[in-house]
C-alpha cells in the first residue's frame, strides 16, 4: 500500500464512522483493485469494484455509469478518483441527501441516499 495507506486509511476510517446497516461501497480506483480499502475498512457494507469513466465524462455517461450500480439497500458510498463537476452535478440530480466528504488525495467520497 506504500505511501498511499495514509489515503486509504482516512477514506475508510471516514465510511467506518458513519456507516449503516445496509450500506453499500462503490469503490472505482485508478488502480482498479479494492485491496487497500478492504483491509482498512472494518464494518459490514459489501465493497464493489466499479471502473471509473475514462473518456468523455458527460452527463450521458455518467448516466449509463450510474444506471449499472449495484441495488441500493439503504445508502450508497462513492470513492471516486478525480470527481469533476459534471459527475458531481449528475448525482446531485439523481440522489438527494449527497454528502460530499473532504478530498482524499485526488480520491472524493460521497455517501448518497437514493430518491423515494
Amino acid at each position: 500500500m506504500g505511501g498511499n495507506g495514509d489515503l486509504y486509511r482516512g477514506i475508510a476510517q471516514t465510511i467506518n464512522a458513519e456507516e449503516k446497516s445496509g450500506d453499500i461501497i462503490v469503490w472505482s480506483s485508478i488502480h482498479g483493485t479494492s485491496m487497500p480499502l478492504e483491509h482498512y475498512h472494518s464494518g459490514s457494507a459489501p465493497i464493489y469494484k466499479k471502473t471509473r469513466i475514462w473518456d468523455n465524462v458527460d452527463q450521458a455517461n455518467v448516466e449509463k455509469w450510474l444506471s449499472t450500480l449495484p441495488p441500493i439497500q439503504s445508502r450508497l458510498w462513492i470513492v471516486y478518483p478525480d470527481p469533476d463537476d459534471i459527475f458531481c452535478d449528475v448525482i446531485q440530480e439523481q440522489f438527494e441527501n449527497v454528502k460530499t466528504y473532504e478530498k482524499f488525495g485526488k480520491c472524493g467520497v460521497l455517501l448518497i441516499t437514493p430518491k423515494i
